[in-house]
């Protein structure tokens, strides 16, 4: 997964830019749950921890963080299908960034890797054997 090409925009850089732009759509009078400033952030700072907890490279950390902060950014557009449109969003805000292929593939994998169902209350996502 690693790849020697650099990336030219940071992890906090692209935070920054969302919250220049799309994140304004993720309010907490809209999304009560799914907002920006209580769900996407605390992601974003999570995946940090947990990059460290399970010893993954700089890059893959920043690779998850990134995950983190655009996999609910599609929802004011509708919750149906709502991963696989912020997966695409963020395939073109990456490239525009001059991320890797290879690194924008793992992100969109990370983002639609969050599909799940609820069953009992309990928000179940499809395994898989890709850590992050």
């Amino acid at each position: 997964m690693e790849t020697t090409e650099t990336i030219v925009i940071s992890p906090a850089e692209v935070k920054l830019k969302l919250e220049d732009g799309r994140a304004k759509n993720l309010s907490k009078e809209e999304f009560p749950y799914h907002n920006w400033e209580e769900h996407i952030v605390p992601a974003y700072n999570d995946a940090a921890e947990l990059g460290a907890l399970a010893q993954l490279s700089q890059r893959e950390t920043g690779l998850l963080q990134i995950a983190a902060l655009y996999h609910d950014l599609a929802l004011p557009d509708g919750r149906e299908g709502h991963e696989d449109a912020s997966a695409k969003i963020a395939e073109g805000d990456l490239n525009t960034f001059g991320y890797p292929e290879e690194d924008i593939e793992s992100v969109m994998e990370i983002i639609i890797g969050t599909k799940g169902k609820m069953e009992d209350g309990i928000y179940i996502a499809e395994p898989t054997d890709n850590i992050l």
